[in-house]
């Protein structure tokens, strides 16, 4: 009988999802979409097409969430949810784009304007004082006068992807690499390890530089921080916290009753109309199912939706 209540249970799921339909509770969660680059068609052919999207598809996925009643939100208002009782209707949605790409200020920055959509950047603050590759209107970085005019927009907020600590680094003797936020790190010129006090200053240093450059450059002290890659640990999270942040965006993770392990959405090109918001209802819906199925199981404990 409990086997058959549970498969109606979830057939009703299924339809409800795939319907269109989204709940009205105001503990449902906000919607945080993760962006890398908006390029133009005659550019397509050059890029990676899992971290990038056509102009065209940027501009209908705007559109498809307007639409289906979904309301655009700040950056501000992400941190209000976490720390000010800010409570959502089911239907928000956030923009965020990753490391600084030139093309977020040729191809997307014309269409958030457009829509009066407001969106938040995390930034590798150093390719940012480089301008690396500015030429490049596809794979370069923007520049700080680019950045100081989305700032200046209101609808654009700036994060901290690191300073310069995106990349891997060697981080043993065995020549292993890894993140060199993630602690200590191979000092070869030395033939040695980092003593943890000393990864610290380093790190500190580092987040350090990205909140000071941004602030200076938008006025505005960054209190978000992206993962490079998704990649974290609990000392990590220390250096956030000692550092002011209030908020870290991760992955595709289900965590988001958490500010330091926010859980984003990657949206790719193939995600147009319909098939967008089917992707979004199924994440939607995703904590809740891992729930029954849990319990179906036996091995569920009761799940905290307050902000879920």
């Amino acid at each position: 009988m409990l086997r058959k209540v549970f498969a109606a249970f979830l057939l009703f799921l299924f339809i409800f999802i795939f319907s269109g339909c989204t709940p009205s509770s105001s503990s449902s969660s906000i919607l945080v979409l993760e962006y890398h680059g908006v390029v133009p068609d005659n550019a397509w052919g050059k890029v990676n097409h899992l971290y990038n999207i056509r102009v065209e598809t940027f501009e209908n996925q705007i559109k498809t969430l307007l639409n289906a009643g979904y309301k655009p939100i700040s950056a501000e208002k992400l941190i209000d949810f976490y720390y000010n009782g800010y409570k959502p209707s089911g239907k928000e949605f956030l923009i965020t784009f990753d490391d600084g790409y030139r093309n977020n200020y040729l191809y997307a920055f014309p269409i958030l304007k457009k829509y009066r959509i407001p969106a938040e950047i995390n930034l590798i603050v150093a390719r940012i004082d480089q301008a690396k590759n500015h030429n490049d209107p596809i794979k370069g970085y923007l520049n700080w006068a680019e950045v100081r005019e989305m700032a200046k927009s209101g609808l654009i907020y700036f994060g901290s992807h690191t300073y310069d600590s995106h990349n891997k680094v060697i981080t043993g003797k065995n020549k292993k690499k890894n993140y060199p936020f993630l602690g200590p790190i191979y000092l070869a010129n030395q033939k040695r390890m980092e003593t943890w006090q000393e990864a610290e200053k380093r790190v500190n240093k580092d987040l350090m530089l990205s909140v000071e450059h941004i602030s200076y450059e938008t006025g505005i002290r960054p209190e978000i921080f992206c993962y490079p890659h998704g990649n974290y640990n609990t000392w990590f999270i220390s250096r956030l916290k000692e550092n002011g942040f209030k908020i870290a965006l991760a992955g595709n993770i289900p965590q988001n009753n958490n500010p330091f392990t926010v859980k984003r959405i990657l949206v790719t090109d193939s995600l147009r109309g319909k098939i967008l918001l089917m992707k979004l209802n199924l994440v939607k819906y995703s904590n809740i199912l891992d729930f029954i199925i849990k319990k179906a199981s036996g091995s569920a404990q009761k799940p905290d939706f307050s902000k879920t």
